[in-house]
């Protein structure tokens, strides 16, 4: 337990700004900025839209982005610039067993440019997943996970934001295999983000 601890204090530590760096303006995030996010959550199963079992799981999220489009709808209260992006996810399922989900997705992310310290964000993804979940909700090791999700970052810096997100994520092999009830969840995430 104490490598775990000190381990995520030294990844952390790389995300926080120097002593003395942060700055009141935060400014906009401009087309070429890169972004990285690591941080956990709690994934909350429900047997509702398919599946016979309700998921519970703990999960660890890394996540590497690049703005790509310049400031769209300047004068709209939409004003804001995509984003697209990599994650990475593990979750340790404990109810209603114990099962690992790894699950590696390609997301595109709306940034809204509100103000300078909160930026709420809208995004949709899809991942190919590998699990030993399997039988009654799935069949097979191999699934997609179509996901869609809000949230917001919250600025500290320049570069620097607290990022709070809700997402739904199904899982399911697209009827590849039998069964296919699929998986769903409501996917709470708390990440530190830096951006570059």
């Amino acid at each position: 337990m104490k490598r775990i601890v000190v381990s995520g204090v030294l990844l952390l530590s790389g995300f926080l700004p120097a002593s003395g760096a942060v700055e009141e303006t935060v400014g906009t995030l401009a087309k070429g900025t890169r972004s990285i996010s690591f941080g956990g959550g709690v994934a909350v199963g429900t047997k509702i839209w398919g599946g016979a079992l309700r998921h519970d799981a703990a999960m660890a999220n890394l996540r590497y982005g690049m703005i790509v489009s310049d400031l769209l709808a300047e004068e709209s209260v939409f004003r804001g610039r995509f984003e697209l992006a990599g994650s990475f996810t593990y979750a340790q399922h404990y109810k209603p067993n114990s099962s690992y989900l790894f699950d590696a997705a390609s997301q595109i992310r709306y940034i809204f440019d509100s103000s300078e310290k909160w930026k709420p964000f809208a995004d949709i993804g899809i991942g190919f997943v590998y699990t030993d979940i399997g039988e009654p909700d799935l069949g097979g090791k191999f699934q997609f996970s179509p996901q869609g999700g809000i949230g917001v970052h919250r600025f500290f810096g320049p570069n620097f934001a607290l990022t709070f997100q809700q997402r739904y994520v199904h899982y399911s092999n697209g009827g590849i295999r039998s069964p296919n009830g699929g998986i769903n969840q409501f996917v709470s995430l708390l990440s530190l983000t830096r951006f570059y």
